[in-house]
């Protein structure tokens, strides 16, 4: 599956009624639990040691003084380690088997614990990394239809060309280009402050997961080891930051993530939706159930798992509390560059598509209506098997101009040179004579190159063998890509020895006619034997001339296609 072309389709092509379609599908199974995934800690609130210890009453004061007789210790110092013990011991005593204050360590339980959360984690890892991370841009582009459907809507409009030319057709290729992003820039500024928070809110969500989804789990979990009882347990102090950091992206998922941005994922997840056979309610399903479990997962830890008050006991601190998290501030930047990229895209494709249509009405013309030969084995809509040759356009043409125009009124007029002229430069007769044969040639040789692209042909056989082996994608890529590389040079040669038989016939013809005896080309020695024979015979070869310049001309159009796209009209 082309997958530019599936999130392209899915960011701006559908149509809002396929959109609402594919949403309700979405929506038919249960609602999400919209309980907290976190909630803090009321029965044991951040605190200020010095403030509490300065709140003392005299006599307990009075108490710690007289201790520091016997310990040593500082009354603050002691009346620390008191509050602190305090905290452990409530730890201990709401989950005996989380973390041993005294030890400090942590216990079996809760690796049991992070284990299952790196399990939920894993899941948004994936649906993150099917979604949003393949193409940031084409998420927010999605997203932003459901958030914001007018704007949306107008930004599909504005960045499209067509509608701009529709008004002005002869608009050139520059001034569309700024219209275009003129009116990009226009309705992007128009995104209402309310509408922005909506995204940034989203955005944040999304970032949330990613920092959830990329923790570090494997690190912490490994840091667990089994100690003289065979436990399994981990020096709590070793591992602070970690515990900390996962704090602080826990309290930044407070609630679950908003419906439409787990819709966006999911939509990005079942990219192949339409295609026959796929079974969208029961992936639907499925990716409803792991997100409830997920998320599931991830209240428990928060409800069983007094982190914030481990983290107080470990780091001899009751005033910390976690730091939410930042991020989500750049989904701006990552939409405008979705529309601004989908805007160059889609000027140059209609710029290519006006120079097809150009070509195409030059080529009407030159031909007289008459319809391109084309290559039979290239491919095609008719042969989709066939092989794709960069220059078929070109050598389409060529064949065509071989048949239509060169072997009747050009040869008739080329042909009594050939026979009867007699050159005053017997360079002018070598170059003559080889410009003719290679014209004569064209058409067999252009029939050369496709009967070898045929299914029975060399290149057709080896390309086939190749598409279709079962070795690696890359090993198949090469060897293709070498076959097509075989059929580009031929094809090129073709051309370019057209090219310069056209050229060097052009030269020839305009010496014949200037009669310049101090130019290189000069006229020919019998030239007025040939006129008495056929009066029109300077007008006829100044027509043959300008056709096989008009030819020059054409090739260097459709080059300008083929160079960019493979051309077909």
């Amino acid at each position: 599956m082309n997958t530019n072309g599936v999130f392209h389709r899915l960011s701006s092509a559908l149509s809002q009624d396929e959109r609402t379609n594919l949403l309700e599908r979405l929506r038919v199974q249960p609602d999400l639990s919209n309980a907290p995934l976190y909630e803090e800690p009321a029965d044991v609130p951040a605190a200020e040691l010095e403030t509490r210890f300065a709140a003392l009453s005299w006599f307990s004061r009075l108490w710690l003084s007289i201790l520091k007789l016997f310990s040593g210790k500082a009354p603050y110092q002691t009346f620390q380690e008191r509050e602190i013990a305090k905290l452990g011991k409530l730890i201990n005593a709401k989950a005996p088997d989380l973390y041993d204050y005294t030890r400090d360590l942590l216990l079996p339980e809760i690796q049991t614990r992070v284990g299952a959360l790196k399990s939920a984690a894993r899941f948004f890892y994936s649906a993150l990394d099917g979604s949003v991370n393949r193409d940031k841009g084409a998420f927010y582009a999605f997203l932003g239809s459901l958030e914001m459907a007018k704007v949306h809507e107008r930004l599909s409009t504005g960045t499209d060309p067509l509608y701009i030319a529709e008004d002005n057709p002869q608009i050139s290729d520059g001034e569309l280009r700024q219209a275009v992003l003129r009116s990009m820039e226009t309705v992007l500024a128009d995104i209402s402050e309310q509408e922005r928070a909506v995204m940034y809110t989203q955005a944040r969500s999304l970032n949330c997961l990613k920092h959830l989804a990329s923790f570090p789990f494997d690190r912490l979990l490994r840091s667990f080891a089994k100690d003289t009882s065979g436990r399994t347990t981990c020096k709590a102090s070793l591992v602070r930051a970690s515990l900390v950091q996962l704090g602080n992206i826990l309290v930044s998922l407070k609630s679950i993530p908003p419906t439409s941005l787990l819709e966006s994922m999911f939509v990005f997840i079942l990219q192949g939706f339409d295609e026959p056979g796929f079974d969208i309610d029961a992936e639907t399903r499925r990716l409803h159930s792991k997100t409830e479990f997920a998320l599931q997962a991830i209240r428990e830890f928060n409800q069983k798992t007094p982190l914030t008050l481990i983290i107080r006991c470990v780091s001899q601190d009751l005033a910390f509390s976690p730091t939410p998290i930042s991020g989500g501030e750049d989904w701006f930047l990552a939409y405008r560059d979705y529309w601004k990229q989908r805007a160059e895209e889609a000027l140059e494709d209609f710029s290519r598509n006006r120079r097809r249509q150009d070509v195409k009405n030059i080529l009407n013309d030159f031909l007289q209506g008459t319809e391109l030969v084309p290559l039979e084995n290239i491919i095609s809509e008719t042969n989709p098997k066939g092989i794709p040759v960069v220059e078929s356009l070109s050598l389409s043409f060529l064949r065509t101009f071989h048949s239509v125009v060169f072997a009747v009124p050009i040869n008739k007029v080329l042909s009594p040179i050939l026979i009867n002229g007699d050159f005053i430069r017997r360079e002018n007769r070598m170059e003559f004579t080889e410009s003719y044969n290679r014209l004569t040639r064209l058409e067999e040789l252009i029939k050369q190159l496709d009967d070898k692209i045929a299914p029975s042909g060399e290149w057709g056989r080896r390309y086939a063998e190749a598409r279709d082996s079962i070795s690696a994608p890359t090993t198949r890529h090469s060897k293709t890509q070498l076959v097509l590389e075989e059929v580009s040079e031929t094809a090129a040669e073709i051309i370019t020895g057209a090219r310069n038989a056209l050229g060097g016939m052009v030269n020839i013809i305009g010496g014949i006619l200037r009669k310049d005896p101090s130019g290189k080309y000069d006229t020919l020695v019998n030239m007025e034997q040939i006129i008495a024979k056929n009066h029109s015979f300077p007008e006829d070869l100044a027509g043959a001339a300008a056709k096989m310049h008009q030819v020059l001309q054409i090739l260097q159009d459709i080059n300008l296609l083929e160079s960019s796209s493979h051309a077909r009209l």
